[in-house]
């Protein structure tokens, strides 16, 4: 597959920033409650609006329209091998959750894992839906850019392994969690991401444990 380049990955990892961000607050301001994670209609209808319109400005206008890609040059072309992918993917959003519960151990021993796997069981059936909102827009948009355009750049620059860590990082500051362990473990998460899209050539089974992740944990 062709490489996006550079300056337009960094453009779009750049704008993806700023969208995001920008209408999370936006939207959640008019729309959610107080608590914008508690579930209701309310807040899976502001998630939905944001991703549907982060995905069209970032990937349908900068990357598609102006950057002139496809989406299967950015990494969204036919599976050849779905059930493999499928398998890594789910493999894949397994080991984002055993982080999670590692850490918990780290942090706070047996009950650190009962209160992480609690936090898990305990998502009502509307922030169920909600996390699953999430997780399917992050898993396109997110992979779209990180994996799909910026990890290309970094790995035809800097090789297969520094690409995937440099990505891993930038993908981590991107989330805006600078407390040591946060970073660490979003870092984890895009290392597992770009493994998988470098394994599969697309970013199916990378999406795959992103939105898995999200569903059951209920952050990613």
């Amino acid at each position: 597959m062709s490489t996006v380049p550079g300056r337009l990955a960094a453009a779009a990892v750049l704008a993806q920033t700023v969208l995001l961000q920008l209408l999370f607050v936006a939207v959640f301001g008019l729309l959610a409650d107080e608590d914008p994670f508690s579930g209701n209609a309310r807040d899976i209808v502001g998630v939905a609006t944001i991703h549907t319109i982060d995905a069209a400005l970032v990937v349908g206008a900068l990357l598609v329209a102006f950057g002139g890609r496809s989406l299967g040059d950015l990494g969204w072309s036919a599976e050849e091998r779905p059930v493999r992918a499928a398998v890594l993917g789910v493999a894949g959003a397994a080991l984002g959750v055993s982080l999670i519960v590692a850490v918990g151990a780290l942090l706070g021993g047996v009950d650190g894992v009962r209160e992480t796997v609690a936090g898990f069981v305990g998502l009502t059936p509307g922030q169920r839906v909600l996390m699953a909102t999430i997780g399917l827009g992050a898993a396109f948009v997110e992979e779209t850019v990180f994996r799909g355009t910026l990890q290309p750049a970094l790995v035809a620059r800097l090789g297969r392994p520094a690409g995937i860590a440099v990505g891993a990082v930038i993908f981590s500051a991107y989330h805006l969690r600078f407390g040591p362990v946060g970073f660490l473990v979003k870092a984890i998460f895009g290392a597992i991401f770009g493994t998988l899209r470098e394994s599969t050539d697309r970013n199916w089974a990378g999406a795959v444990a992103h939105a898995g992740i999200w569903l059951v944990v209920g952050l990613s």
